[in-house]
């Protein structure tokens, strides 16, 4: 790049040959720098109780993160459903998401609850359970979201199972043994 644009001994094959390799060049360096500044970011820690859900009951999230909080100007907890379909056409393979759900479960602006809290969301009974086969999947999360004016934002996913609503009858089968809470810390 010296060489082409700033020595003047660069004709314009070279100029118009280097010109992709230099902005792919700034790309990756700006990337980097990007990523860099994250890790600098506050870090969030989501509890999910109990560990597994059902369709109709409620979960409770509770949150504690660690960092500097004072330039956090909205925190959002999120949780969201959706469904992904890989398929082939052709000798392309494509991958679409279909958000199905989505609830606020908590709302933060700056200088409120953002060291801990807690919040309950209840699963809507006639939704999709988790589900994972090798091109169909149903996936449940809390989304995480932070903005940081002048810095990247903050944008963690947590996901969780939610299996099918349970049947209350006269089946004869005991009920199940509660779940143990479920920890999720994505700061690695």
């Amino acid at each position: 790049v010296y060489q082409a644009y700033f020595s003047g001994h660069g004709d314009g094959c070279l100029k118009v040959f280097i010109l992709p390799f230099a902005a792919v060049g700034a790309g990756l360096l700006i990337g980097t720098g990007y990523t860099f500044l994250q890790l600098f970011n506050p870090r969030p820690v989501l509890t999910v109780s109990p560990g597994e859900i059902g369709l109709g009951e409620t979960v409770e999230v509770a949150w504690e993160t660690s960092g500097n909080l004072h330039k956090i100007q909205k925190w959002t907890i999120e949780l969201e459903a959706y469904e992904e379909v890989r398929y082939r056409q052709g000798t392309r393979t494509s991958t679409e998401k279909n958000v199905f759900f989505t609830h606020i479960a908590h709302e933060s602006q700056q200088g409120e609850d953002l060291r801990r809290g807690r919040a309950e969301v209840r699963i809507p009974a006639g939704s999709l359970h988790s589900f994972d086969a090798p091109n169909n999947k149903i996936l449940w999360l809390f989304r995480v979201k932070a903005e940081i004016p002048n810095w990247p934002d903050i944008a963690d996913e947590f996901p969780f199972k939610v299996r099918p609503q349970r049947v209350d009858g006269d089946l004869g089968l005991a009920p199940p043994a509660p779940e143990a809470a479920l920890s999720c810390d994505h700061s690695a």
